[in-house]
């Protein structure tokens, strides 16, 4: 019996190591999805919201998804579904093989010569959905969902990457893989920028399946109130070691 007692306090024990390892992962992994307060005094220029665009997505209906219109609902900045069908979907039995794209656009005119880094002010970005590749028996197929953020001038840019989720099929099969939470955006740094320039940002969900879908059930940015549109983006003069990290 003591030593069924021992095993069992053995076995308590190990589960709570566990439970404070997994815990403090957690907590490492923690992204905050509201604004940086010391972006405010570094003299960074935040960017204005612009415009919106959509090609090649439908919604549950199979009409074009509408664009954001730039006025917060539900705290989100981008597309979100009206029932549980989701929001925004690309499917080859509809759609073909075209690519299918949800952008984000913001501007703002560069202050002066130099290098800067376009930072993102805290907003957190979120992408849940998952993309479904459809096998057959002659074939390779695919379907996956991209992250791009693009800031781009006639005289610098800079872009950064995330692939969401790839789903991959050999076979007469069917494959999902799914793409859900918030998204740590680096800085992207621009060189050699010209004052007087207007730089864009431009945030992009792009859907590409060469048999299947791409379904997006929610993606934007989290924001409380409509002047926070205009608040996601800032250009901030390079620091020294920027480049470096």
């Amino acid at each position: 019996m003591q030593g069924r007692q021992r095993k069992l306090a053995a076995l308590g024990a190990l589960a709570l190591v566990l439970l404070v390892t997994f815990t403090a992962c957690v907590r490492a992994r923690r992204i905050r999805i509201r604004p940086e307060p010391s972006l405010n005094e570094s003299g960074a220029s935040f960017l204005r919201y612009a415009s919106s665009s959509v090609e090649g997505f439908t919604d549950p209906a199979g009409r074009p998804c509408a664009r954001f219109s730039g006025e917060i609902r539900n705290n989100l900045i981008g597309w979100q579904p009206e029932d549980d069908d989701g929001a925004c979907v690309v499917d080859t039995m509809e759609t073909g093989l075209r690519p299918a794209t949800l952008e984000l656009r913001w501007q703002a005119v560069i202050p002066s010569d130099g290098s800067y880094e376009l930072v993102p002010a805290g907003y957190g970005l979120g992408a849940w959905g998952s993309a479904l590749s459809r096998g057959s028996y002659y074939g390779d197929y695919f379907a996956k969902a991209t992250l791009f953020i693009d800031a781009v001038a006639s005289s610098c840019s800079g872009s950064w990457a995330l692939e969401l989720a790839r789903a991959a099929v050999t076979g007469p099969w069917d494959r999902r893989a799914i793409f859900s939470g918030w998204i740590t955006i680096p800085a992207i740094m621009l060189h050699g920028c010209r004052g007087g320039d207007i730089v864009e940002a431009r945030v992009r969900l792009v859907g590409e399946t060469n048999r299947g879908a791409v379904n997006v059930d929610w993606f934007g940015f989290s924001a409380d109130a409509d002047e926070d549109v205009n608040r996601i983006f800032a250009l901030r003069v390079q620091r020294p070691n920027a480049g470096q990290r």
